[in-house]
């Protein structure tokens, strides 16, 4: 399943779509950096490289754990049409007096989200669990996080093993409060707590 959304524009910026699509293996790196970035500025916690490698392969790996999906930006260009395309060894050309078209343009990542399981035994089903949100600065409030929401919401929708969607953020990030309440989440029902674990080694 994937989605097609248009992004937010500032003047003079050009038109761009955004897609959301699973995360494969080859997206281990990109989901890496993203994982070290936000922890960085969300907690001002550094985090292991190797440790989050193991993390993100896991996920990949094992469909149980969850998954990614990845937004990636792409130009809306608009170009003359083609009236016939010949095919050469692979390679496609235009008619003779016909324009043809640039190679589209490659899709940038521009922000993620993973999606984990919690089993509720009161409701006989999931809960998905929103976690691990990035997005690229220059993309922030241009509609990235609420197109990668809408798509886990949907494809929720889909599932009659789905009961909702739940997510926590940090007691001092507003910004990521306000956000989750105008997409209709209710923050007010639990307080989450927790208990770490101290680091062993040897």
């Amino acid at each position: 399943m994937s989605a097609l959304r248009a992004a937010r524009q500032r003047p003079g910026e050009p038109a761009m779509k955004l897609h959301i699509r699973r995360a494969g293996e080859k997206d281990l790196p990109l989901i890496v950096r993203y994982n070290c970035l936000m922890a960085s500025e969300t907690e001002g916690i550094t985090l292991s490289v190797d440790t989050v490698s193991a993390g993100v392969r896991s996920v990949l790996e094992e469909p149980t754990r969850g998954f990614y999906l990845i937004a990636e930006a792409k130009p809306v260009t608009s170009h003359p049409p083609v009236e016939k395309l010949y095919e050469d060894d692979g390679t496609f050309w235009a008619a003779e007096g016909t324009p043809s078209s640039p190679p589209p343009a490659k899709p940038t990542p521009v922000g993620q989200v993973m999606v984990t399981y919690e089993w509720s035994d009161w409701r006989c089903g999931d809960f998905w669990w929103i976690q691990s949100v990035y997005v690229e600065p220059d993309w922030r409030r241009k509609g990235v996080f609420r197109a990668l929401f809408d798509h886990v919401r949907e494809e929720s929708e889909m599932r009659v093993d789905v009961v909702g969607l739940r997510l926590y953020t940090a007691t001092t990030n507003h910004r990521a409060q306000a956000a989750y309440r105008q997409l209709g989440m209710d923050g007010d029902r639990y307080v989450v707590y927790e208990l770490e674990k101290e680091e062993t080694t040897g």
